[in-house]
């Protein structure tokens, strides 16, 4: 028997928008407040689960709509339908 799990695709989803959260807030305190990088790794893991998708955009306009977060890495793109 093959022992790999697959996500669902609302598993994948959810997934994409909490990893979204957290690299927006980790963008959101290193370049508003001056949060070292490495600093802001565990307040925004914190605050990651408390971000809906309003929050998730003003957090977006207010650091400039930044597509990595302060180690590089690529901040997953909204939902489609937050766009339209």
């Amino acid at each position: 028997r093959d022992s790999e799990v697959d996500a669902t695709p609302d598993g994948l989803a959810r997934g994409s928008e909490l990893i979204r959260s957290h690299r927006l807030w980790e963008s959101y305190l290193f370049h508003r407040l001056g949060v070292d990088a490495d600093e802001a790794h565990f307040p925004a893991h914190q605050l990651e689960h408390f971000t809906d998708d309003t929050l998730q955009s003003e957090l977006a306009r207010a650091t400039g709509h930044p597509e990595t977060d302060p180690h590089q890495k690529q901040i997953p793109a909204q939902k489609k339908d937050d766009r339209d």
